[in-house]
């Protein structure tokens, strides 16, 4: 379909959580002083974006957990 899907991913292959407590700017002083990006946007097939979505939308973390679980 020539679409691409990009979610956020920690440097530990963990998926953005923005209501989580490790959400952006937490350990940015720690990772800034050893050269590493915290985040980056990795591409994931539309199965992953849609479970990402639906953890956006709804706050339940195991649509979270489904989207980690593909990218593995």
């Amino acid at each position: 379909s020539g679409r691409k899907f990009f979610i956020k991913i920690g440097t530990y292959g963990k998926v953005f959580n923005p209501i989580g407590m490790y959400s952006e700017g937490q350990n940015n002083k720690f990772l800034s002083k050893i050269g590493r990006q915290e985040w980056q946007f990795k591409e994931v097939n539309e199965k992953t974006f849609d479970l990402y979505l639906n953890f956006l939308s709804t706050k339940n973390i195991a649509w979270l957990s489904n989207a980690e679980r593909e990218l593995s």
